[in-house]
């Protein structure tokens, strides 16, 4: 089990070369178990929020956020494969006019992890996202968008 509590402590009020400070805070709870047949369960949560005033303190953007995910992963010999699903939002609290930082979606990933040798990893994965996002609009996207990213790739840790 983990648990953990962010805060930077930032001043919103401050602005350096036109850089705007930004307040996040969040929690987070996360825990790993292990299952029979070598499966293993891994789990986060985190809730929090992030602040962007103008020098007057108004807020700019204001933003609470959400995401959590479940994960079930097997390893055997030089292989592994995973399973992980996801839930995330962002809800915009401020009234800054053409921003809508509003976003809800899920994801799932799939990935295959093949150990070529000790340090050299061939890895295959498959992420879908659903997700609607209002702030589309302003580039002519749909705002209700299914995204899908087929991925190969290879690590070598030195």
């Amino acid at each position: 089990m983990q648990a953990g509590y962010y805060d930077n402590n930032a001043d919103t009020l401050i602005v350096e070369q036109g850089q705007y400070v930004w307040l996040t805070q969040f929690g987070h709870i996360g825990a790993k178990w292990r299952l029979p047949m070598g499966i293993n369960l891994i789990s986060q949560y985190m809730q929090g929020s992030t602040l962007m005033t103008n020098t007057d303190g108004w807020p700019v953007v204001d933003n609470d956020f959400h995401s959590g995910y479940i994960m079930l992963t097997k390893r055997w010999s030089q292989h592994r494969v995973s399973l992980r699903v996801e839930d995330f939002s962002v809800t915009d609290n401020d009234d800054t006019p053409e921003d809508d930082n509003n976003e809800d979606g899920q994801s799932l990933t799939v990935a295959y992890q093949y150990q070529l040798d000790r340090p050299w990893f061939m890895q295959f994965e498959y992420n879908v996202i659903d997700s609607t996002r209002p702030a589309r609009k302003y580039l002519n996207q749909p705002i209700d968008l299914v995204e899908q990213q087929w991925q190969l790739s290879s690590r070598y840790f030195f």
